[in-house]
C-alpha cells in the first residue's frame, strides 16, 4: 500500500483533496470486497493533478470507455508493484434524466486515507446498476442512518423515481 499513500502524498501536498471510492470504501466500512485497483476521486482540475503527479508515469484514459460515466479525466498510474491506481476527476454519472455529480466528499478516515461517503456511493452503484455493491451500502445506511445533507442533495437530484423513494425511506 506504500503506493497509494505516496501519491495520496504528492496530491495533497498540491493542495488537492481527494476521497477513496468504490471497493476501497466497501472495505473501509467492513465488508471483505475483492479489490482490483484503488479509486481514487478527485475534484480538482486535471493540469493540476498532473503537476501534483509529475514524478508518476501517468496514463490518460478516455472517460468515454463505459456509455454511464461522464467524468471529466481519468488517469491511470502505471505501477507494477501494486494494485492499479485509478484517478477520476469530478465524476459524474449520466441517466437518460441529466448528469448526476458524485462528488469527492470525505466521509471518514481509515488506514490513513479519506474515504468517500456511502450515500454518494449508494447512489453511484444503484445508477450503474452494481445491484450487488448498491445493497451492500444499503443496508449499512439502514444500519448506520445517514441523517444528512446528501440524501437531500440527491432527492433534487435527476435519478429515477425508485432511487429517491429508497433515499427517501433511509432518511427517515
Amino acid at each position: 500500500m506504500k503506493f497509494i499513500y505516496k501519491l495520496i502524498e504528492d496530491l495533497q501536498s498540491s493542495g488537492l483533496s481527494y476521497s477513496i471510492g468504490g471497493s476501497g470504501l466497501l472495505n473501509s466500512l467492513g465488508f471483505s470486497v475483492q479489490m482490483g485497483d484503488w479509486d481514487v476521486f478527485v475534484d480538482g482540475e486535471k493540469n493540476k493533478v498532473m503537476d501534483a503527479l509529475k514524478n508518476w508515469e501517468i496514463e490518460e484514459r478516455t472517460v468515454d470507455s463505459h456509455p454511464l460515466f461522464k467524468s471529466e479525466f481519468l488517469l491511470g498510474v502505471k505501477d507494477a508493484e501494486s494494485k492499479p491506481i485509478e484517478i477520476i476527476g469530478y465524476f459524474k454519472i449520466k441517466t437518460e434524466e441529466g448528469l448526476i455529480p458524485l462528488p469527492s466528499v470525505v466521509h471518514h478516515r481509515w488506514e490513513n486515507l479519506n474515504i468517500g461517503h456511502p450515500v454518494i456511493w449508494f447512489v453511484a452503484y444503484s445508477l450503474m446498476g452494481r445491484i450487488e455493491k448498491a445493497s451492500i451500502l444499503r443496508q449499512y445506511l439502514v444500519n448506520h442512518p445517514p441523517n444528512d445533507e446528501w440524501i437531500e442533495f440527491y432527492l433534487r437530484m435527476p435519478i429515477p423515481e425508485e432511487l429517491k423513494r429508497i433515499l427517501l425511506d433511509l432518511s427517515n
